[in-house]
């Protein structure tokens, strides 16, 4: 796992960043269970690890919230529209970071905050993946007009 936070979870001249202090099962459990969700095994794993991140870097910064934001701001976000999510952070701006609790287990995606189901982008069935796409920042739909 050491490997994972050294690529992931570095400022943008790759220091690495504070990480909060682990999550408890417990917690990790009471949340699941208050949004009827199943988190991914490798998302879970990050919650014992680090409960939560301030920043993240890569080609995208963003914030991973933690364990006792994440049902209370699920349903303050997914109320009238989306009630399907499981809202796990941001890129600080004005796309959601998510879990899509269709799936079970769930499985990550980008949405903006002020957008419809269409605007939804799927980041992976695993945590890596998802962080992968948010790293690379290559989750953005190529415009085909523009190819040759």
């Amino acid at each position: 796992m050491k490997k994972f936070f050294e690529k992931y979870f570095v400022d943008k001249e790759g220091n690495p960043v504070a990480l909060n202090l682990p999550a408890n099962e417990e917690q990790i459990v009471k949340c699941q269970k208050q949004l009827d969700v199943v988190f991914p095994q490798d998302y879970v794993e990050f919650l014992l690890h680090s409960n939560g991140c301030g920043e993240f870097a890569g080609q995208t910064m963003g914030y991973l919230n933690g364990i006792e934001f994440i049902a209370q701001e699920s349903k303050d976000q997914r109320k009238d529209y989306f009630p399907w999510i499981v809202f796990i952070g941001s890129d600080g701006g004005n796309e959601m970071y998510i879990l899509d609790n269709r799936n079970n287990p769930a499985t990550f995606a980008i949405l903006p905050f002020i957008g419809a189901e269409e605007d939804y982008i799927p980041m992976g069935k695993t945590f890596e993946e998802f962080l992968e796409h948010v790293f690379q920042n290559d989750f953005w739909p190529v415009n085909k007009t523009t190819e040759k």
